[in-house]
């Protein structure tokens, strides 16, 4: 029930974040996002841990909101990241693969975690690295606001040699 009433949350917050990314810039909601989940990530962990169901619907609605607001940017940024002649693929190939690097190690990780320190509390941390190396890598991605998707992938499609070549 908590985690349903978590995602309602996650969707709303989502379209609203992807909307503050397109006046503000991709960069600094990427920062805002990776900020909130750094701070929040270990009192989330901790609120979800004491059993209380307030505690825990507490907890998962802050991790959603930080998982929000860098995904209302993530998501647009990371097809903008690719010329228009490979951007689907590109975007999927990349989103997958960190899907399955990461989403797929956390469970495993954090079971390791819990049963080598005996805090149930570790993963926290654990998710509380991650953002933190995750809000170092995001100052250096290029803000993609504002710019000519079209003229611009065309600008690298030419650079890359990935024009086909027409004869006349």
């Amino acid at each position: 029930m908590t985690n349903a009433a978590a995602i309602l949350v996650l969707s709303a917050v989502i379209p609203a974040s992807g909307r503050l990314s397109d006046k503000i810039g991709r960069k600094k909601v990427f920062t805002l996002g990776a900020l909130w989940i750094l701070v929040a990530a270990y009192p989330a962990v901790m609120l979800a841990s004491t059993g209380n169901l307030a505690n825990a619907f507490i907890g998962q609605l802050l991790l959603a909101i930080g998982i929000g607001i860098y995904n209302g940017a993530a998501f647009p940024a990371a097809a903008e990241f690719f010329p228009t002649s490979y951007r689907a693929t590109g975007h999927a190939i990349t989103y997958q693969l960190a899907v399955a690097i990461f989403g797929g190690t956390t469970p495993l990780i954090a079971i390791w975690l819990v049963s080598s320190t005996g805090s149930a509390l570790a993963p926290g941390l654990y998710v509380t690295a991650i953002a933190l190396v995750g809000l170092v890598l995001v100052q250096f991605v290029p803000e993609t606001k504002g710019i000519r998707l079209r003229t611009a992938a065309a600008s690298d499609d030419e650079a890359s040699g990935l024009v086909p070549v027409t004869s006349g």
